[in-house]
């Protein structure tokens, strides 16, 4: 099986003109909401789609929608039938096939585990001849045997916990830092507000005179 990172482009507001249709596809295939408002992702496990939105005043002016899996799958052919009839522009970022995504994992677990045993891994050798730190008397096969079950088994719990880091999905992108608002910026609106009132108020005032004058 061949897995893929494709991105599509949608310009203007088509996205958002859809969504409901998209999003309708994803139900249908079993991708579910697993994102956050500054990260839209859907996903079924074996397939993923993450969102990118590009706005100007409030308004959604072009998206970027990126799918990781498998390009023959029926949700990702029928998504790019759908997206090509909106006018989607889309580009394949990366294509490995499972067999090379395996074998690069497996590289760089099996890298990890090596660093990992260094610390771990009991020294069998300098404990059955001892060491300076007990006076070179040699360590009871008993407790060597119990050292080897232990950092087995933690040495599994290892490997478990990298392979689930190295295959889950990237973390959400950290949010863009906010210029800091000045205390006369956040009090501007209140100054506008009270002025235009004040100048309605004025106005109001003078027609009332105008009015009476005009009927006396």
């Amino acid at each position: 099986m061949t897995k893929v990172k494709r991105e599509y482009y949608l310009p203007g507001s088509r996205y958002s003109q859809n969504k409901t249709t998209i999003k309708a596809l994803f139900k249908k295939h079993g991708l579910v909401w697993k994102g956050t408002m500054d990260w839209p992702r859907w996903t079924s496990g074996a397939e993923t789609v993450t969102a990118e939105f590009m706005r100007e005043n409030e308004v959604t002016v072009g998206a970027k929608l990126k799918y990781d899996g498998d390009p023959l799958s029926p949700f990702c052919i029928e998504f790019t039938k759908l997206l090509e009839g909106l006018g989607a522009e889309y580009d394949d970022a990366e294509v490995v096939t499972t067999e090379q995504a395996d074998a690069q994992l497996e590289a760089v677990v099996n890298e990890k585990l090596r660093l990992w045993d260094r610390v771990h891994k009991p020294n069998v050798e300098i404990l059955r001849k001892g060491s300076i730190h007990n006076g070179y008397k040699p360590v009871p096969e008993g407790f060597i045997n119990a050292a080897i079950a232990d950092w087995k088994e933690k040495r599994e719990a290892e490997e478990a916990r990298l392979r689930a880091e190295l295959s889950a999905p990237p973390p959400p992108p950290e949010p863009e830092p906010q210029p800091a608002v000045t205390k006369d910026e956040l009090i501007a609106p209140v100054k506008k507000h009270r002025k235009v009132r004040k100048s309605e108020s004025k106005k109001g005032v003078l027609e009332t005179i105008y009015k009476y004058n005009k009927i006396t």
